[in-house]
């Protein structure tokens, strides 16, 4: 290259003012779209993270009221139910003549076919078959020994 020769230089210029010229037409316009793009598809991302939550969370909540509040509403009846057994055992025992002992008897079994069939309920929604198979037992025993006592 000669020393009056500026083409080389000239090139170079270009270059550098191509560069230049790139970020320019990068400009507000593009910038401003880019951030409202981004904006959108957060938005889109955080709309599709929120309704996989809720949609987690009404399966969730749509268990517990159809299975475990079912389940603790049987639960509570049959606890009731055994109080009454336990009282109506006392008043069977306490009674003074055979007419009493009869009518408290026949409560007792009556008390008796409720607790069997709250258990079969209760089997019927509760998920925990261990305690169903335990407490299907106890039902069972109360049974015999409410036929040892006629």
């Amino acid at each position: 290259m000669r020393p009056d020769d500026t083409t080389g230089v000239a090139a170079a210029a270009d270059v550098k003012e191509t560069g230049a010229d790139r970020a320019a037409r990068f400009g507000i316009k593009a910038k401003l779209f880019c951030a409202l793009v981004g904006l959108a598809a957060l938005t889109v991302v955080a709309g599709a993270v929120a309704w996989w939550i809720f949609h987690d969370m009404h399966r969730s909540l749509t268990r517990v009221a159809h299975k475990d509040m079912m389940s603790l509403v049987e639960a509570v009846a049959l606890v009731d139910l055994g109080g009454e057994i336990a009282a109506a055992a006392a008043a069977v025992a306490e009674s003074a003549s055979h007419d009493d002992r009869e009518r408290e008897t026949a409560a007792l079994h009556r008390l008796q076919r409720d607790f069997s069939a709250g258990v079969e309920r209760l089997r019927e929604v509760a998920d925990h078959a261990a305690e169903m198979a335990e407490l299907a037992s106890m039902a069972e025993r109360l049974a015999t020994l409410m036929a040892a006592v006629d």
